[in-house]
């Protein structure tokens, strides 16, 4: 008997979240061990201030100390960027660097998680 694959959506930032200062952010982490994979999708709006820098990227750790980059978003104001990941640690989390000026942006993040099939 095969096992169903499903997906489940996951929120990392809600619609719409606000940050502003230059500062690296991280989100709570996430165990992704029952997932194999997701599409992530990352909004941000205009970036106020001067010269506003807005990364995002997905990390992974195998032990909630060590974090490493899985993926980057790149992209410009006012469009999404979407990323496929395959998971190859047990956690994720966002880091979401912001400098500039005065920098603020407002953005949102959300993925489809796939469930990883079971072991024989």
């Amino acid at each position: 008997m095969s096992h169903p694959i499903e997906v489940q959506k996951i929120v990392l930032l809600p619609r719409y979240t606000s940050f502003s200062g230059a500062q690296v952010l991280t989100t709570a982490p996430i165990n992704v061990r029952a997932f194999a994979s997701a599409t992530i999708g990352f909004w941000v709006g205009n970036g106020i201030g001067t010269t506003p820098t807005i990364a995002m990227e997905i990390q992974q750790s195998p032990d909630l100390k060590i974090w490493t980059s899985l993926s980057t978003f790149t992209g410009t104001p006012e469009t999404e960027v979407t990323n496929n990941v395959t998971f190859e640690m047990e956690w994720v989390r966002l880091a979401i660097t912001l400098t500039g000026t005065d920098p603020g942006f407002t953005g949102w993040c959300v993925g489809d998680f796939v469930t990883r099939a079971p072991r024989r």
